[in-house]
């Protein structure tokens, strides 16, 4: 310090916070042990702690403690007390909350008895103490009175450890040797530690010690075998499933892919524009869409003569006797209508809750199909339920779902004379189900991302056709006031499959969650049946996935590029990081391509969570910190 005085200590420690905070606080001065009188007009100071008054002015003497002694800015002797030598030390550091102080480490006291207590009340008054109470972690001070040689001597071997980075233990035994064991100043220097903030006694933190051990292909694969068969057990039970789910949807959004509409369909939406014109016309009726527009639409559309008329709306009651003409548009052959199957539980098939009938005027004909679908445990819908057993007694007495029988039907009138797409119905066959030579794999419990799935039924993966950033622009579609508004044109509609069907919000709704987002039930419809005949004609493939073995293979290759990387790059955490991200986004570019041009869907999930656990565990083995040096390879 320029001063000896306490003030200026007390501005340095101030001015120079944090990074700029000194770590070691050396004094360099006389010290003692005593009592000093507690009246401002004597402030006497006593020696020892048996004088119970002051000698000057007889007043009662407090308990004694140490003192070191500064400069006044007189330049006369300024006793400052333990106490307020701690609370400076203390109000001026600053921690970091791991209990390392960024502040004074440690107070090295060459003063006579700065060291010193007595037993009795004044055992923790002592200056080396007191700054230990008030958080110094670590002090060196002397015990009793010493020399100015013996300090010397001690202080330059000290710091000479310090120096090379030894313990505080070792650098006062140090000191100590060098005070020359024939004096008896030996023993008088001492370190106190608060251990809790200087375990070991360090006072400059090494650096740890890396130890690189070495892996051979043995050990290296036996953890990438472990690592992937505990993934491959968490994906069986079933915990991986949500994630995997919703980084399926994120990747099919993603598809880097635009098929643009399908030309063969056209979607009539009935809209809540639609109804609340219904009631303005005063239409009466049962229904969402009434009789009487119902009947004006199929007039209109009868017009340009469809190939098929899909009606997605449930009609399980009598057509109204005003319009008879609507009873015979719906018994057209070209026109299908659905039904909902009950549900039922168990074996037995116990009903708990009741289906919807199609419409009497399509039954005899057999133009109906079950609209049911098949969400998730998130309520979104990645498969699609093609066909089931006909539930005994139930009035939806099929076994085909509405898109299956519009697709069939679509193709069987393209081809009638040549039988070129013919049904296999998988129940009966006891095989797959077929269309022509297009084989549909039915969906299994255990299916790429899907784990101990219900997959009763006949179901596959719906692989919607990607359409841009609009998921409904699946087909062209309009609302049923354009069309009676005369925006409709011939080439709209003929010789398509045109699907009618409710987008409304407000009154009702039949809207469901997609990979896409929400979308109405009947363009979800209009996807199904479009993949049935892309599929069929040889246009669009279905989603696919690798057998079991496969995938355990897949996840096991990136668990061991992990792993290598992480080997063999272990020396730089930086190159560890970087090339940990890059393998990364290679994974998802691969996982996107696959599913984009091979519609092959690849576990990601797994993948990437046993790229980064294995990569992990290696450097956990191979570069864990150590105290000592010990480095080999082979």
């Amino acid at each position: 310090m320029e001063y000896s005085t306490i003030r200026h200590l007390r501005a340095y420690l101030t001015e120079h916070r944090e990074d700029e905070a000194p770590h070691v606080l050396h004094f360099d001065g006389h010290g003692l042990f005593g009592k000093r009188c507690p009246n401002e007009q004597c402030r006497a100071m006593h020696k020892g702690i048996k004088v119970a008054r002051c000698k000057l002015c007889n007043t009662e003497l407090r308990e004694a403690q140490g003192y070191l002694v500064f400069e006044s800015e007189e330049g006369d002797p300024d006793y400052v007390s333990a106490e307020e030598l701690g609370a400076l030390l203390q109000t001026t550091s600053f921690g970091d909350g791991f209990g390392q102080s960024r502040s004074v480490t440690l107070a090295v006291l060459s003063a006579c008895q700065s060291g010193m207590s007595v037993i009795g009340d004044s055992v923790f008054n002592g200056t080396a103490q007191n700054l230990i109470s008030h958080r110094v972690p670590a002090v060196v001070a002397m015990q009793y009175s010493v020399t100015v040689d013996g300090a010397a001597k001690f202080a330059e071997q000290f710091y000479r450890s310090l120096g090379q980075k030894n313990s505080l233990a070792l650098a006062v035994s140090q000191g100590r040797e060098a005070m020359g064991s024939s004096s008896q100043q030996w023993f008088r220097p001492v370190l106190y530690l608060r251990w809790r903030d200087n375990e070991g006694g360090q006072l400059f933190a090494t650096l740890p010690k890396v130890i690189v051990r070495h892996l051979s292909w043995k050990r290296l694969l036996t953890l990438n075998f472990t690592v992937t068969c505990a993934l491959f057990g968490l994906r069986f039970l079933g915990l991986l499933q949500p994630m995997e789910l919703k980084a399926f949807d994120h990747l099919m959004q993603l598809r880097l892919l635009d098929e643009g509409v399908d030309p063969r369909l056209l979607v009539i939406e009935i809209t809540d524009n639609d109804l609340s014109t219904q009631v303005k016309r005063r239409e009466q009726g049962q229904g969402t869409l009434k009789d009487t527009s119902l009947n004006r639409l199929l007039m209109k559309l009868e017009k340009y003569q469809p190939r098929l008329i899909g009606l997605d709306l449930y009609r399980d009651f009598e057509t109204s006797a005003n319009e008879p003409d609507l009873v015979a548009r719906l018994k057209n052959e070209r026109l299908f209508a659905v039904c909902k199957v009950p549900e039922t539980y168990g074996k037995k098939e116990r009903v708990v809750a009741a289906g919807i009938a199609p419409p009497k005027e399509v039954v005899k004909g057999e133009r109906f199909g079950f609209v049911d679908f098949i969400p998730d445990k998130d309520q979104v819908v990645r498969r699609f339920l093609m066909a089931q057993e006909k539930v005994s007694g139930a009035e939806c007495a099929t076994k085909q779902s509405f898109s299956l029988v519009l697709a069939r039907r679509y193709l069987e009138l393209e081809a009638s004379q040549n039988n070129k797409y013919k049904y296999k119905d998988p129940f009966e066959t006891q095989s797959q189900l077929q269309i022509g030579n297009a084989v549909f794999e039915y969906l299994q419990p255990f299916t790429g991302g899907y784990q101990g799935v219900d997959s009763g039924g006949y179901q596959v993966l719906l692989n919607y056709r990607t359409t841009g950033a609009e998921p409904e622009a699946i087909a062209k579609h309009m609302t049923l006031e354009d069309v009676f508004n005369d925006r409709l044109s011939e080439q709209d509609v003929r010789d398509k499959i045109v699907l009618i069907g409710i987008t409304a919000k407000v009154a009702i709704s039949d809207d469901w969650s997609t990979p896409y987002g929400t979308m109405s039930g009947v363009f979800v419809q209009a996807h199904m049946v479009s993949q049935i005949l892309s599929f069929v004609k040889g246009e669009r493939a279905l989603l696919k996935v690798w057998l079991p073995g496969i995938e355990f293979l897949w996840i096991a290759c990136w668990s061991l590029v992990g792993a290598g990387l992480a080997y063999y790059l272990c020396s730089s955490w930086c190159m560890v990081g970087l090339a940990g991200g890059t393998t990364f986004v290679i994974l998802y570019v691969t996982c996107l391509s696959l599913l984009t041009w091979s519609n092959l869907w690849v576990p990601f999930i797994p993948s990437a969570i046993a790229l980064f656990l294995t990569g992990g565990s290696v450097l956990f083995i191979v570069y864990r910190p150590h105290r000592k040096i010990l480095m080999f390879r082979s």
